[in-house]
């Protein structure tokens, strides 16, 4: 189990056990982003991957923040994404490694992590914020526990929003998939290192990106006007997608 903090702000693995947590994602996800990834699948991926979803959570109260989930991508699924041929919504039970598979795989191996959707309440807020970076402290560490074991990471994030092509920007992602030419309608980017909070706030401050509300428009994107039903993330780790 994982487990972050950032100032008022609680961020924790919720197991697929803990029902109230995986509701209240797929709420918050379902308001920005509309529907996903199918919800009886997702419950397959979750009861073999422990940490497919973190929540924010306010420490005094226990009040839910945000989410975060990610998942580690089977490599025909991860070469579909990769070619712009399946949107999340066509995602089934295979789509997603578990952790007894991921573990099995010897040193050495590259596999994909799939930084599927981050968003939380009261974006642009010093509460929304610390969500955020509650959140991605979550993913950090879970990204250094599989380096941990030997293993190649790299990371693949849907931009849904202008915030989050910011965000993977400044993150050091490589654009590797125009949203035109792709089935999701979204620009796909491929990241090899989550950076830390400093690193990103010196990204923030330096030109051309020092945009207004960086932290929290990274962290919350808003509702978009039109949006491809079959897709919800909100990009790398503010608003960044599917919401279980």
């Amino acid at each position: 189990m994982i487990h972050r903090t950032a100032g008022a702000v609680r961020a924790r693995t919720a197991p697929w056990t803990d029902r109230a947590a995986h509701a209240a994602a797929e709420a918050l996800g379902q308001r920005y982003f509309g529907p996903n990834f199918d919800e009886a699948v997702f419950e397959h991926w979750a009861a073999r991957c422990r940490d497919i979803l973190f929540v924010a959570e306010e420490r005094a109260t226990g009040r839910f923040l945000g989410y975060a989930d990610q998942m580690m991508l089977a490599p025909a699924t991860a070469a579909q994404l990769r070619a712009g041929t399946i949107s999340e919504a066509s995602f089934d039970e295979r789509a997603v490694l578990g952790d007894a598979e991921v573990k099995s795989l010897p040193p050495g191996s590259t596999v994909t992590m799939y930084l599927a959707g981050m968003c939380v309440e009261a974006p642009g807020t010093p509460l929304g914020r610390r969500a955020a970076m509650a959140l991605r402290a979550c993913r950090r560490r879970l990204l250094s526990q599989w380096r941990a074991r030997g293993l190649t990471v790299v990371m693949l994030l849907c931009a849904a929003t202008p915030a989050g092509r910011r965000l993977a920007e400044r993150s050091g992602g490589r654009l590797i998939g125009a949203g035109a030419e792709r089935a999701d309608g979204y620009d796909l980017y491929e990241l090899t290192d989550l950076p830390t909070e400093s690193a990103l706030q010196r990204r923030r401050l330096s030109p051309p990106d020092a945009a207004r509300g960086h932290a929290a428009a990274s962290c919350s994107p808003q509702p978009l006007q039109k949006r491809d039903p079959t897709s919800s993330m909100l990009v790398p780790h503010e608003a960044h997608r599917p919401g279980k």
